[in-house]
């Protein structure tokens, strides 16, 4: 199909997709960037640097302000970048959308969405802590609200959903570029998106038409083998990489995953692994467009990308033979539940050893309370499974007594509970020891 042609293809999908939303989050979305075809041009990038491209690669350069103009060079050189989209938790928003009215602009350059999440405190219960931030926040969130109306940014009232979660339903999509004044962005590159966290200041500069400057970043390459099997689930991917690196090792990197093992993961899976990215300081994490993306497009109402990204499916992967600093090689056939901690999220166990490393350095043994949480977690998965393995040991007469939070992703921050009040508490050795004689159910995948 002739370059024009393919251009003018794409554009009109995505506009399409996007004048869609448009209507149901009450902004202009219609002039967004075409994602893929930035991505597409990159590839013309890799006669210029003649070797083949990571998928990280690819998103960035094709996202480059003046690419004839800059210098790139792994590491070293500072790119000017194009992202496609400005999303802002609110306790971040209120000093940049005021910076933005500073501009004089009359609306945002790029599509700029706002999400009210964060100011939502968990204590008594959803409805109960709903209603309270409401009262308490009521003049930010009217601020909020007015602005995004008058400059043409997206509002998500409170109870809408967490910021993350709400990026990857709607917004995140295989080639693109966005940036999100929240550490989880990166939550997007389960979609095949390069998602980065900022500051309040960086989102202004997109928003006002300036370029954004990012340090090119180096590659990690992630090679996934086997398929996840038994208690492991996705989140264990992350938990065990952040052992191999420490919190620190993927500073200055982005973390690119690929192999066979790829597609035993969930789209939300997937999420969560590039979600859990930030706690070892990378730049952002990224997957490869597969089937999983493919389906879970479909499932949120975005079947015309989805379309599109099969057609164009080599583009949103890395180029064969793509040279990365390091590869970690992880097989999940053989990969184990991990607990990581404490102190420090790079301190990583398999469960089987984690009984060894409780009396090795004279750790607690008794667990007070359990938190399950949103910003780590994506969609339902890790939730429904950490809920099946609650009725599992009430079916296996587990006596526990520990106060468990919950944090969906329906609000930042719901309820919290205790289990099992009138048992007496079992400490982690006993739990660990009778965890043998309990198997784990069919998992199930929303």
């Amino acid at each position: 199909m002739p370059r024009s042609r393919t251009i003018s293809r794409l554009s009109g999908v995505y506009r399409r997709e996007h004048r869609v939303l448009a209507l149901e989050c009450g902004t202009d979305l219609c002039d967004i960037r075409v994602l893929l075809v930035c991505s597409w041009c990159a590839c013309t990038l890799s006669d210029r640097l003649n070797r083949p491209l990571t998928l990280g690669e690819k998103i960035l350069y094709g996202h480059l302000d003046k690419p004839k103009e800059q210098d790139i060079k792994r590491g070293e050189s500072y790119l000017n970048l194009r992202p496609d989209r400005v999303a802002m938790q609110d306790a971040t928003a209120q000093m940049a959308v005021l910076q933005f009215i500073s501009s004089g602009l009359p609306r945002t350059a790029v599509p700029t969405t706002i999400h009210c999440d964060h100011l939502i405190a968990a204590k008594a219960g959803g409805s109960q802590d709903l209603a309270v931030a409401s009262s308490e926040n009521k003049e930010v969130y009217d601020f909020l609200a007015s602005a995004g109306a008058k400059y043409g940014m997206g509002f998500w009232r409170p109870g809408s959903g967490i910021i993350h979660q709400i990026i990857l339903e709607n917004y995140a999509f295989p080639g693109g570029l966005m940036i999100g004044t929240d550490s989880h962005t990166p939550n997007a590159g389960g979609l095949g998106m390069c998602a980065i966290g900022v500051g309040g200041a960086d989102a202004v500069d997109v928003m006002a038409n300036l370029p954004w400057e990012l340090k090119a970043p180096n590659y990690i390459g992630v090679n996934l083998t086997g398929k996840l099997n038994g208690w492991a689930s996705p989140k264990d991917v992350i938990l065990k990489l952040a052992g191999l690196l420490t919190v620190k090792g993927g500073t200055g990197f982005i973390v690119e995953y690929f192999g066979p093992g790829v597609d035993s993961i969930s789209c939300t899976g997937m999420a969560t692994i590039c979600n859990m990215g930030a706690e070892i300081g990378a730049t952002t994490s990224v997957f490869p467009y597969n089937k999983r993306m493919h389906d879970y497009l479909v499932a949120t109402g975005r079947s015309g990308i989805a379309r599109e990204a099969d057609l164009f499916g080599n583009l949103l992967r890395s180029d064969a033979n793509a040279s990365y600093d390091k590869v970690v090689n992880i097989d999940l056939s053989t990969l184990e539940p991990h607990l990581n901690g404490p102190f420090t999220p790079d301190l990583a166990h398999p469960i089987s050893e984690f009984g060894k490393a409780l009396h090795a350095n004279g750790w607690p043994e008794e667990l007070s309370v359990g938190l399950i949480g949103s910003c780590t977690n994506s969609s339902y998965e890790d939730m429904s499974r950490s809920a099946s393995i609650a009725r599992q040991a009430l079916d296996h007469g587990l006596k526990v007594m520990c106060c468990l939070f919950i944090s969906l992703s329906l609000t930042h921050s719901l309820c919290c509970c205790c289990w099992w009040q009138h048992r007496p508490r079992a400490s982690l050795r006993s739990l660990l020891a009778r965890s043998k004689s309990v198997q784990p159910s069919p998992r199930t995948v929303r």
